[in-house]
């Protein structure tokens, strides 16, 4: 499977509330833009997830922060064959407000 995932810019945005969990509330109105990433996955033969990327961002050691990774720890129970090869080609900036948040 491979999917395009489109970057987005807030054409407004207001704060409205600090919720319990230190987050805050928000009312949006966002646009996606013609930037994106690209997704592939692929089914393999283990219970695992292996996530490649052609961002220097990725590592062992942060894994379990990975939005892949979290994805995937919540659904892989759900499925009949949860382990997957995971490729995210990086097009969209992280920390740009475009929605390629990674981590």
């Amino acid at each position: 499977m491979e999917r395009k995932c489109y970057g987005k810019i807030n054409l407004s945005l207001d704060s409205l509330y600090k919720r319990e969990d230190g987050y805050h509330e928000i009312d949006t109105i966002m646009t996606r833009i013609s930037l994106f990433d690209k997704l592939k996955i692929k089914e393999n033969n283990t219970n695992e997830i292996k996530i490649k990327t052609n961002s220097k961002v990725l590592s062992d050691e942060n894994i379990e922060s990975n939005l892949i990774y979290k994805a995937w720890s919540l659904l892989k129970d759900r499925v009949k064959s949860p382990g997957v090869d995971v490729y995210l080609e990086k097009n969209i900036p992280i920390a740009a407000g475009l929605a390629g948040g990674f981590n």
